[in-house]
């Protein structure tokens, strides 16, 4: 696969492995058990190497949770919870190594307070929160997130509100009979009318990160058939 077909996760995750293979050979050559090892110049270049060892271990534990997360939200449905848990861990290698603890090296007060907030507490702020990944390509698929549609949910108030807004500013001095407008402008007008009132209320947002970063954005909805 040529290099502009990776992700940014990808290619992150390469170069610290990468990295670790190349402190690895260069640990094992270099600081085999010498006279030189001993001296001041030694030792100071011991611990660059090992700060360098221990930051690339980081690194490369970082960039394999971000690449596990990237592939489980691009190939598999409803992984979005774990996945932004995944990407927390890599944020944090305290976080990481509390995983890993023995029974008798952590308090078990604190070790339950522990994952009660980031195993419980932060998965369910991630169930409403997390977002599938971009796609790395203009044309490549977008993961869509599943909005629930029904009478008695969110996206049905906010329908609610959004429509009568649209159908307010159409029938207005502005709109579709005041004005003679075509179809296409009546669209226009409807939907811009109705996202600003949205935006104005603070109902919704604009994710501006996640718009700019896109390659591009699909103008056309998915519609499933039946």
């Amino acid at each position: 696969m040529p290099e502009t077909d990776l992700t940014d996760v990808q290619k992150a995750y390469n170069v610290a492995q990468y990295e670790m293979f190349q402190l690895a050979a260069y640990g094992h050559h270099r600081y085999h058990p010498s006279g030189e090892c001993l001296t001041d110049e030694g030792k100071r270049q011991a611990r660059d190497y090992n700060d360098r060892l221990l930051k690339t271990r980081t690194d490369l534990e970082a960039g394999l949770l971000r690449l596990i997360a990237e592939h489980a939200e691009t190939y598999f449905t409803d992984w979005a919870p774990v996945a932004a848990w995944l990407r927390f861990l890599a944020d944090d290698p305290g976080e990481l190594s509390m995983l890993a603890l023995r029974p008798d090296e952590r308090d078990d007060e604190t070790y339950d307070d522990w994952r009660a907030e980031s195993m419980t507490a932060r998965l369910a702020e991630a169930q409403g929160t997390a977002k599938p990944p971009l796609p790395a390509r203009l044309l490549d698929h977008w993961p869509r997130i599943p909005i629930d549609t029904t009478d008695d949910g969110d996206f049905y108030r906010l329908n609610r509100i959004a429509g009568h807004a649209a159908t307010g500013w159409a029938l207005g001095p502005n709109g579709t009979y005041a004005q003679n407008r075509t179809l296409a402008d009546t669209v226009d007008g409807a939907v811009r009318e109705a996202l600003l009132h949205l935006l104005e209320l603070g109902l919704i947002d604009i994710d501006s990160d996640r718009m700019h970063a896109a390659p591009g954005w699909p103008t056309h909805r998915e519609r499933k058939t039946t």
